[in-house]
């Protein structure tokens, strides 16, 4: 395998071209201070939920974008 995508679409964008996507993480990057947040359980547990239903949510994405490719 050379690394050479040969289909484009949304998927192959999204998957193997995603470079682009680090400059949505630009202005959090600007605003960070240097100082600790507030630490409480709902900060804490919110991220617990936050990843995993995030994987789903890309999954569940996948999925849609696979089964809508395959019918056109």
């Amino acid at each position: 395998m050379t690394g050479i995508q040969t289909k484009t679409g949304l998927y192959s964008a999204l998957t193997f071209d995603s470079e682009w996507m680090m400059i949505s993480v630009l202005p959090f990057i600007w605003l960070y201070n240097g100082q600790r947040g507030k630490k409480s359980w709902i900060t804490k547990y919110f991220f617990y939920i936050i990843y995993p239903a995030h994987l789903w949510i890309l999954m569940i994405l996948r999925y849609l974008f696979i089964k809508y490719e395959l019918q056109y």
